[in-house]
């Protein structure tokens, strides 16, 4: 009797745990299942945020939860995106708003100017101020494009991407600026490149990085433009390396308080371009030269 009392013991104990870890199997996946449930709109919504873009211009789209605090969180990120497109879009009416009414005064003023200096009889004096005063009007008109450009590059659309072979621009681009540049420039095709981009913004970069390097050249020697398989590196002369290299592609920066004219922009969009075409931009001294490397990823 004892025996089997015992082993009655055994079995009741061996069916206890299994009916034990059987209950927290269940209780774990009935758990788990029952945590997804409850927490799928979290995520979906937070995907949802993980997505949201100002240029989409639409409001972000969120799901409805049972539960109370997830309701309360989805009223109010939809309050606050709607509150930051409003905003956004506002704002950027504005800047539009005012750089039409800003470059047409100043194009007023341009030709109302030239007509001055072309018709009347002034003094050299009178004609030297008048003609320091078209130059201070015609660099408002570019700064006020430079910031234009730097506050509507990331509108840009895909669709207006194509294919640009780089080698034809940089050749074309390059004889219109010997035209200008009393530096030589130098151009060296270690490969074609081809590239899928927006051909505005792409002419835009290259500009800028000739108009820097030939305003900076110091001392003797080419600028020099080199492509390879990945990479476009524009260099001209320079007497020493930048002190603060990093600070270069600030907007306004300016190496020092007597440096050459300039709306200090230049390189500042040439680093905006990159980041939204996804292009890295890096700039180093080495053998008296300045170097402005863009790695096409």
């Amino acid at each position: 009797m004892v025996v089997e009392t015992q082993e009655i013991v055994v079995i009741t104990l061996v069916y206890f745990l299994i009916s034990l870890a059987l209950v927290f199997v269940i209780q774990f996946y009935f758990s788990r299942a029952w945590n997804r449930r409850i927490w799928k709109p979290f995520f979906r919504n937070l995907e949802a945020m993980q997505h949201f873009s100002l240029q989409a211009a639409r409001p972000v789209e969120l799901v409805d939860s049972n539960i109370v605090e997830f309701s309360e969180l989805k009223t109010e990120i939809e309050t606050l995106t709607s509150r930051v497109i409003y905003d956004y879009n506002n704002l950027k009416e504005f800047t539009e708003n005012i750089s039409h009414e800003l470059q047409t005064a100043l194009a007023i003023m341009q030709a109302k100017l030239e007509n001055f200096l072309n018709e009347s009889a002034i003094s050299d004096q009178q004609f030297e101020e008048l003609s320091n005063l078209q130059r201070h009007i015609r660099r408002l008109a570019n700064l006020n494009k430079k910031l234009v450009l730097l506050a509507t590059l990331d509108q840009r659309q895909k669709n207006d991407y194509q294919e640009i072979s780089l080698n034809d621009l940089l050749e074309e681009m390059v004889i219109n600026f010997r035209e200008i540049s009393p530096v030589e420039i130098e151009l060296e095709q270690k490969k074609n490149l081809t590239l899928f981009s927006d051909p505005e913004l792409i002419q835009s970069l290259i500009g800028n990085l000739l108009s820097n390097a030939i305003k900076y050249t110091e001392g003797d020697g080419p600028i020099r433009i080199t492509i390879d398989h990945d990479r476009l590196e524009i260099s001209n002369p320079g007497d020493a390396e930048l002190e603060d290299a990093e600070r270069i592609f600030r907007r306004f920066y300016r190496k020092t308080e007597r440096s050459k004219p300039g709306s200090g922009l230049g390189l500042a969009i040439v680093q905006k371009i990159c980041e939204v075409l996804q292009y890295n931009v890096t700039y180093h001294f080495a053998e008296n030269r300045h170097f402005f490397r863009i790695i096409f990823n």
